[in-house]
């Protein structure tokens, strides 16, 4: 809902003022979430009010898929917002003043394996798997059995604290003027400052993990701020622009500028503070610290002193009670046992800035060409790493806190580049037919991928072999596009005098196409092992084979890192992201018709057909040294079969 009211205060001075909210409600609620599965099956310390279903079983996720759930999230959301600009005409000049602010109320519910989390180490080659602190143990070797009649590697449970409601602010001022230096140039000069605040909760259910104490400090408690980082009141970001007529006739434009722009990346709903003990939170153990857990529970002699023998390994007698997720003993000091979430209180705002350089030419009366070099630096990018990971060279079970799970730890110190030169041509809708087609030659390097993103770096103190490719760099992409109108039917080419009845039949087609040519994405070989993001060693020049499924890529230019006691001794050699995936051509095209009834009634028919010639889209192939698989391509592109839709809009 918004209101917004225009006042003319003079003949050169505007106001434009406009208020609003919004309201929305995100969220999921699981499959099967209002019956207690758990319960029905014998599967303990997992169903309570609002988690209903079943806990989340699984971990490889290549002998089974995972199957549960963490339980239900809910995230309603509210923001207020006010906006207003001022506009001053005066001479060769136009100024603008003005800014937004933005109250956003973000409430969440979200337990971190609230139902529990039963997680398995398929093979035992990788220790599974993230909030459970699994380190590679198998019964079995075979999941299936394992989960009947063995012990799971790792086991993870988390509070159900309720909603919590985080607040914010995200407010920008500006100032700029266009200005009219000559008839043939224009320029335009801006400033914006930006305060975009950390959320604080309203009765500060937040945490942070201090790294370098070990400490969990809670919002407004012992000095500590209620927002726990402190905010970035230092975001100045400018804006200059120019265009310029080359050619008396104006045919012939030369554009360009520069802005620097911030931003928020915070991550989902997992990675903020208030999921962080005691509020929240997960609390996880491992079968080599001693726990003997199944579906119906431990076993009296896990996790004692004396521990558990041979004989008494008998999965049917582990009845006993499962670690819980409630904190209220936990020693903040000094937390044991619990998986947490630190963000760096160094971080500052992410920023990118933005270039370009343009020339546009128009070609006769409809069409026009442009030729363009765009390019963008991202600073203070969001890192998003486990730095209790596994650490090279030392004995299993070494990290930074020996007691504790991972930390997910959100480090805005990321760096990215973005070149690209970008050539367009458009003719501009004549005689039915309207033709656009642009085609963009880059390159991206970044050495971090954000927030809600999975590329976790080989070890976290060393990013500089974390520099590459960006996850989603493309060097070329073609799009062309049409749009055509038929020539037949009333007030067309041909048909032009029919009746209206015929006209319902011949009149009023379209016919709409869109092509695509673009690069595949690029990709990492990795292996399987501890630490479990270790990259393969790079031994010789790889090779590609497009076309060829069974083997994209050969294995003979890559080797599994050499390892002491299960432990990698440093991380793999070889670049993150080296390899590119196939690209893809894909074709869509769409058949409207068109009906007037009268001149407020009218309506169209739509089939539209989404790559119309089922070209196969191919992923990536198996990118996991270890995987007998590896090289081959499996699988195509989610959703990129061809997909015909039928539609009927009616416009009165």
């Amino acid at each position: 809902m918004a209101i917004g009211w225009t006042g003319t205060i003079s003949p050169v001075l505007i106001n434009e003022a406009r208020v609003g909210f919004v309201r929305t409600r995100y969220g999921y609620t699981p499959p099967g979430n209002n019956i207690d599965i758990c319960t029905m099956l014998g599967i303990v310390n997992c169903n309570a009010p609002l988690l209903g279903g079943i806990s989340l079983n699984g971990g490889y996720n290549n002998q089974i898929e995972y199957t549960g759930d963490y339980g239900t999230y809910l995230i309603p959301q509210t923001g207020l917002n006010y906006n207003d600009s001022l506009t001053w005409i005066k001479g060769k000049h136009t100024w603008k003043f003005g800014g937004n602010v933005i109250r956003r109320q973000l409430n969440l519910f979200r337990p971190l394996a609230g139902k529990g989390y039963f997680a398995n180490a398929g093979d035992g080659k990788n220790p599974c798997c993230g909030a459970a602190p699994g380190q590679g143990h198998t019964s079995t070797s075979y999941e299936v059995s394992d989960l009947l009649a063995g012990f799971v590697d790792g086991y993870a449970h988390g509070t159900t604290f309720g909603m919590v409601g985080t607040r914010t602010w995200e407010n920008g001022f500006f100032v700029q003027d266009d200005y009219r230096m000559t008839p043939r140039l224009t320029l335009n000069v801006g400033l914006r400052y930006d305060v975009l605040t950390w959320p604080v909760e309203v009765q500060n259910r937040q945490a942070n993990f201090d790294i370098t104490t070990g400490a969990l400090v809670v919002a407004g408690s012992n000095g500590a701020s209620r927002s726990l980082i402190s905010n970035d009141y230092h975001n100045f970001g400018p804006r200059l622009g120019f265009a310029y007529q080359v050619t008396k006739d104006g045919k012939t434009i030369v554009r360009g500028g520069y802005g620097l722009f911030y931003f928020l990346d915070r991550g989902g709903i997992s990675n903020q503070l208030a999921q962080n003990p005691p509020f929240s939170g997960t609390n996880g153990v491992s079968y080599t610290q001693g726990a003997r857990i199944t579906l119906s529970g431990s076993l009296p002699c896990s996790n004692t002193v004396a521990g558990c023998t041979m004989a008494q390994l008998i999965s049917t007698n582990a009845t006993g009670p499962l670690p819980s997720g409630n904190f209220t003993k936990l020693n903040l000091a000094a937390p044991t046992g619990v998986s947490v979430i630190a963000v760096l209180p160094t971080n500052l705002t992410p920023m990118v800035s933005q270039w370009n350089l343009q020339v546009q030419h128009q070609l006769g009366t409809n069409s026009s060409v442009s030729l363009a070099y765009v390019g963008t630096h991202g600073a203070r990018l969001t890192r998003n790493y486990d730095s209790n990971q596994q650490l090279y060279g030392a004995a299993s079970g070494t990290k930074l806190f020996a007691n504790l799970g991972s930390i997910t730890t959100q480090d805005n110190s990321g760096k990215s580049d973005y070149h690209s030169l970008q050539a367009q041509y458009e003719r501009r809708l004549t005689n039915g037919l309207n033709l656009t087609g642009a085609f963009t030659w880059s390159k991206t390097i970044d050495d971090a991928c954000g927030d809600l993103d999975t590329c976790a770096p080989q070890f976290y103190k060393n990013f500089a072999i974390e520099r590459g490719l960006s996850n989603q760099d493309q060097p070329y992409r073609l799009v062309l596009s049409s749009l055509y109108e038929l020539p037949f039917g009333r007030g067309k080419r041909w048909g032009h005098d029919i009746s209206r009845a015929l006209n319902y039949a011949v009149g009023g087609w379209q016919l709409n196409g869109i092509y695509v040519l673009q690069a595949g994405l690029p990709f990492s070989v990795t292996v399987d092992g501890n630490p479990g993001s270790t990259r393969a060693d790079l031994v010789g020049m790889p090779v590609v084979q497009p076309g060829n499924l069974l083997h994209y890529v050969t294995a003979a230019a890559f080797a599994v890192p050499a390892s002491t006691g299960g432990v990698f001794n440093a991380p793999g050699t070889s670049g993150r992201d080296i390899l590119r995936g196939p690209g893809s051509s894909n074709m869509d095209l769409a058949l409207f018709k068109n009906f007037a009834f009268t001149e407020q009634v009218k309506a169209q028919f739509r089939v539209q057909a989404y790559n119309s010639t089922n070209t196969p889209h191919f992923a990536n192939p198996d990118s996991d040294l270890n995987h007998g698989t590896f090289g081959q391509i499996n699988s195509v592109q989610p959703n990129s079969w061809r997909q015909v839709e039928l539609g009927l809009r009616v416009t009165f």
